[in-house]
């Protein structure tokens, strides 16, 4: 008897789209001899709805447009039967992939829902999503794990920007020209709402986009960074770790554009790294993501300077999931295809002790 698996998809967070091309492609690829798919979508103002119609809208993000295919739905334990209500009953599930990318959605909320709902679900739960969301809160455990980072300062985003300059300065300058700096959101991922910095000016302006979404991370903008990822299957006694990926944007940073809708940043998945650096990318995945609580999937992201030192990045436990983002071709390199990954993923969701 085949299983009925909910994805869910969209959001009210800065990610939607990319979770919207996520999801399309999610059910493109799971195993349809085994599941049932239940899309659920979530629209930008918070509403949820069964959507029963094709998944190109999906995809593309269209779906709020197909009013007759939108069914008004919510997460519930009724009678029993846990699910998804439609109209007077609840929709029974085995599981639910929580396709959500970012704030409202990676970052614990919606987990926190599933398991009030008593649902059970692919990827972290809510305090390991919550955690790994915030970069602060992780660059502060890999710290405590003895896992370099680069340095960095914390902002609130409310700061006068007299403030926001004269910390700066103390903090990373070595002269009198203004530091080159990267700036971004510390609870968003996708390189939303991200750029580097060359100047004051520049940096004013970084910090002010920045800002918009909360509380802000600026770091040394490096020369030359290489940008290695590592992409883990949790389901397992041992985490599968796959071999580093390699992203080359050939820009200033890999963007948001680059990452879902261009497909024109060069990557490598057979880097060139020595024995050394490949040892520490997997002994450092393994020690940050057990000690978060990751489960089922991550991928964990690192710079690899032009002294060799390697410096952690970020965690993120719902990574991109189109054609084109590196989870699921570093997965797939490692011998485990789209269509299996997601069988295995469903499978530890449905096993997991609630």
């Amino acid at each position: 008897m085949k299983k009925t698996i909910a994805v869910l998809f969209g959001g009210r967070g800065q990610e939607h789209a990319v979770s919207c091309a996520s999801a399309a492609a999610i059910l493109a690829w799971l195993d349809r001899e085994r599941y049932d798919p239940l899309p659920v979508a979530i629209t930008r103002e918070g509403d949820f709805f069964l959507y029963t119609g094709a998944t190109r809208r999906i995809g593309d993000g269209t779906f709020p447009e197909d009013k007759k295919h939108l069914v008004p739905t919510f997460p519930a334990r009724l009678g029993g039967v846990r699910g998804f209500l439609d109209g007077r009953r609840v929709r029974s599930v085995d599981a639910v992939i929580p396709c959500l990318h970012g704030d409202y959605g990676e970052d614990g909320r919606v987990q926190g829902l599933l398991d009030c709902a008593g649902l059970p679900y692919v990827g972290a739960g809510c305090a390991a999503g919550a955690v790994a969301a915030d970069k602060a809160m992780t660059k502060a455990v890999a710290k405590l794990l003895g896992i370099p980072t680069l340095p960095w300062l914390l902002f609130t985003g409310r700061e006068e920007e007299a403030e926001v300059s004269e910390r700066v300065r103390a903090f990373f300058g070595t002269g009198e020209e203004f530091p080159a700096l990267f700036v971004k959101p510390d609870c968003l991922g996708s390189s939303v709402g991200a750029s580097p910095a060359g100047g004051e000016e520049e940096f004013l302006a970084a910090y002010r986009a920045a800002a918009r979404y909360g509380r802000v991370i600026v770091e040394p903008r490096l020369a030359h960074p290489r940008e290695l990822e590592v992409a883990a299957l949790l389901t397992e006694e041992v985490p599968i770790l796959s071999y580093p990926g390699e992203v080359d944007s050939g820009t200033a940073f890999y963007s948001y554009e680059e990452k879902y809708l261009e497909d024109t940043a060069k990557i490598t998945l057979s880097p060139s790294l020595d024995r050394e650096t490949e040892e520490k990318l997997y002994a450092h995945s393994a020690s940050l993501l057990s000690y978060l609580g990751c489960e089922g999937l991550a991928r964990v992201d690192y710079f690899l300077t032009e002294d060799g030192t390697l410096c952690f990045n970020e965690v993120n436990t719902f990574p991109g999931f189109t054609a084109i983002s590196l989870y699921p071709r570093l997965m797939e390199r490692a011998g485990i295809p789209p269509a299996k990954l997601l069988t295995k993923l469903v499978e530890a969701a449905i096993d997991r002790r609630l």
